[in-house]
This record gives structure tokens, sequence and C-alpha cells, in this order.
């Protein structure tokens, strides 16, 4: 008799099919975007209040070893809360509860990463606008036979172990970005750049600024890009659901490949930019760095550099000020849809230093880029190798039950 998903579970739940109120500090809400392979994306993360969270938690309170599952945008992605996460499940997620000495967490949630359930999920909630999984598919979920409990935990510490890894290298990049982050700040938002003391300061419209910048509209700097994927190559996918505000390489980018055509699917190349005009994040811009290539949806905006006054990846940094996102988000129009049209770049104005400070700026990050560019290389072969190994495991076609682990 097969197994199904409520056959191992103390239970299955939804939330509450609104959006909370959001607040400046308080509890994360997992969102769909906030789900990854097994892992959970806390990056700009919406949080709630206690009020908020006790209201989103009536039915159960989410602990360590639960699970969060997406219902859409993907179909699929789940991920196991660690120690220490107190989160709030938020719209279009489900809370599973794992039978404590039937099935181990973390394997539960890794096996429902497999091809075999990932499968069955993506057939279920085809069908209707937007891929959908319904709670009662989602309980009777039918699951490959189980191994023994001591198997399960020693599939799920090999697979955790590389998501350690992942992780730290993901919390090194962090902080190494946060490092050029602070330092871009110091020198061309606090105009403490070396030399500054000596420097004359001049009335601008944007204030005070040093002698010899200038104040210039992002549209003098930049042009659109519309190639499309005439070849129909299967590149690394930008989307909405996972574009991040400070991507920096294709490791944000999606490789599942879709059935649809791509042909009409634009090319981002390398130190090219992209938004989406029209969906959430709104002020969020993607870059890709050199020697990547990938694709965008039809309804993205890709852009270059046009001006030798500013590098690429010093035009990045000026676009991810949260100057640069206010002025955007006050641009937009549309009651259902927020709307940012690229020629609207032309009324956004920000502060631009000459090229030789630019290229002291360039000198001084250029070891941290090539460390976080090496850390996202480890990072790419570890997620590749994770994703090679974990249906051989969860398949049972590499056997552990006999290694000591």
């Amino acid at each position: 008799m097969p197994v199904i998903l409520s056959d191992i579970t103390d239970f299955i739940i939804d939330t509450k099919h609104n959006t909370p109120g959001y607040s400046d500090q308080g509890y994360p809400c997992i969102r769909t975007p906030n789900i990854g392979r097994g892992y959970f994306i806390l990056e700009n993360v919406k949080l709630v209040d206690e009020d908020t969270y006790k209201k989103w938690t009536e039915r159960a309170i989410p602990k360590t070893g639960d699970l969060i599952l997406a219902r859409e945008a993907p179909v699929g992605n789940v991920a196991w809360i660690p120690p220490g996460l107190k989160p709030c499940i938020g719209q279009r997620t489900v809370l599973i509860r794992p039978k404590i000495g039937i099935v181990d967490s973390r394997y539960l949630a890794y096996l429902l990463l497999g091809d075999e359930c990932q499968n069955r999920m993506i057939s279920m909630s085809l069908g209707s606008t937007v891929a959908h999984l319904n709670m009662s598919d989602i309980r009777t979920l039918e699951l490959p036979d189980l191994p023994p409990l001591p198997t399960q935990r020693k599939i799920a510490s090999i697979l955790t172990a590389y998501d350690d890894l992942i992780e730290n290298n993901l919390r090194r990049i962090k902080i190494l970005e946060e490092m050029a982050q602070n330092l871009y700040r110091e020198w061309f938002v606090n105009f403490r750049f070396p030399g500054y003391e000596k420097v004359r300061f001049v009335d601008s419209p944007l204030g005070r600024i040093p002698e010899g910048w200038e104040v210039v509209s992002i549209s003098d700097l930049i042009r659109e890009c519309k190639e499309r994927n005439a070849k129909n190559i299967h590149y690394p996918t930008l989307t909405v659901t996972n574009q991040r505000r400070f991507v920096l390489s294709d490791n944000y980018f999606t490789k599942r490949v879709y059935s649809k055509k791509q042909n009409n699917y634009r090319i981002i190349k390398s130190e090219q930019f992209a938004y989406n005009p029209a969906r959430i994040n709104i002020g969020s811009i993607a870059f890709m760095e050199k020697d990547r290539v990938g694709i965008v949806s039809p309804m993205y905006c890709v852009f270059e550099v046009k001006s030798h006054r500013v590098f690429p990846d010093f035009l990045w940094n000026i676009l991810n000020q949260y100057q640069i996102m206010d002025q955007i988000k006050k641009l937009c129009f549309g009651t259902v849809r927020q709307i940012f049209k690229f020629q609207d770049f032309n009324l956004v104005v920000t502060v631009l230093p000459s090229i030789d400070l630019q290229k002291q700026y360039k000198k001084l990050t250029q070891p941290i880029k090539e460390m976080v560019e090496i850390l996202r290389r480890q990072s790419d072969c570890l997620m590749s190798t994770r994703e090679l190994i974990l249906p051989q495991l969860i398949s049972g076609e590499l056997d552990v039950s006999e290694l000591k682990i």
C-alpha cells in the first residue's frame, strides 16, 4: 500500500488567505519567494509584529524541524525550519509537521525535492491559469518507499553537509558585499573619500557636492537593449520570484528548463542590467557579472552603460542606493499594477564622481570581488553536486545504509 504524505505527518495546514500587515521589525513572514530548494531565502524578507504573528499562527506555531511548502510560484519548493528561526507562514504556503520516530524531517524535505515527488506535484498543479497545489492533493501526495529511519538520517546528513557549506559561503559573500557597500557609502554618499579635506564643495540641485562632480540623470548613462533569444537556447532564466535586489551573478538565476518556447525572451549579457517594470520588487535591479549570460521574460527591461563616465559595476552601486530606489518608486504609476517605464530614468538623478575616483574605488574593492567570485563558483559546484546526488540518494541508487555516519 503506497504511503501518502498525511500518513507520516502530524498535520498539514495552510494559512490565512490574505496578506498580513507588515512591520519594520518582528518575525520573518515566509512567502513563496522566501522558499528555496531546501533552504529559506531571507534576504529582504517581510516582517510581521507580535499581534500579527499570533493571529497567523493560531492553528499551529511553526517550530524547528517543521517544513514549509510553496503551493505556487514555484510549486513544490520546500524548506526545513532550522534552530533559532521563528517564522510566520504567509499566503500560498503550507506548514508540515513530520511524525517523530517515523520520518526524519530533513530527509522528508529532500524527499519532497526529489524528482518523483516534484513531478507529481507539478502534474497536480497543471490546468489552472497559475500553477497551484490544492490542500487535498498535498495531503494525498504519494511518496516513494521510505528507508529505515537510520538510513534516512544518513541521507539527510550527507545532503545537509552540502547545504551547510553553501550557506557558509553565502554568509561570507554577504559580509564581503557589505564591506564594499559600506566603503561606497563612506566615499560617495558621505563624501569621505581620500583627500576630501582639501576639496572644495559647491551647491547643486542635490545639495552641496564636491567640486568636479556632476549631477546627471540615469538616462544619460544607459541605453536599452532588446536582443531576443532567437536561437531558443536554454540559458539560465531570471524571473520575478527569484529576482533579488543585490544580484551579482547567475547564482540567483533559475536553471529550470521551461516547456514553453523561449525564443521571445530577452538576453541579458555580461555587465548588463534588468528590471521588471510592472511587477513586484519595483526599484530592484539585477546585474549580470562579467562572462555570464542569461535570459529574462519579454516583460523585463534590459539596459547597459553607454557612457564612458561610469563603470558598469559602479553604476550598479548607484542604482542600489535607497535614494535612487525611492526616486523610482515615486515615479511609478498605476492603481492595480505599479509601472516604471524605461524613459522615466530621465527623471532619476544622481551625483556622479570623477572617473579617477571610480578607478580608485574599483582598485580597492577588486580583491573583494575576486573573493566573492571564488565563493560563488564554489557554491555553484556544491549546488550542482547536491542536485546530482539528491535523486540518487532518495531513490536508493546510492546505498548509504552501511556507511558509518
